[in-house]
């Protein structure tokens, strides 16, 4: 059961790099357990506070470089706090753009398993 867990934790992990206001911006795609610490960081806020917050917490997930320099989550989220609201959400339509591959991907995946089994 475990050999077939591990094979599943490497289907859909993806990473991109977006060049956004002259930069390279590296995105990677977000674990589950990921997401849910994404989600609980941002509890304590109002509903609508809590959609920037959540865009913030997500992307200092995802965002691994920029001008293949490393970043961690703490330096991402002090300097997404710090933007504009409209860049935060432009770099969040990356993220998006890249969830969106991802699950196209899986779902290619997925329709070449079902015509190997016909």
């Amino acid at each position: 059961m475990k050999k077939i867990l591990e094979d599943l934790v490497l289907i859909g992990n993806s990473q991109k790099t977006y060049k956004l206001f002259g930069k390279n911006w590296t995105f990677k795609t977000l674990t589950n357990d990921e997401v849910v610490k994404a989600n609980d960081s941002t509890r304590t806020f109002d509903t609508i506070t809590r959609v920037n917050t959540l865009r913030v917490a997500q992307l200092s997930r995802s965002i691994v470089k920029i001008d293949d320099e490393p970043v961690t989550q703490k330096e991402m989220q002090d300097a997404l706090s710090k933007l504009q609201e409209s860049l935060v959400e432009m770099l969040y339509d990356k993220y998006m753009e890249l969830q969106n591959e991802q699950k196209e991907e899986l779902e290619k995946l997925q329709d070449n398993d079902e015509d190997l089994k016909n």
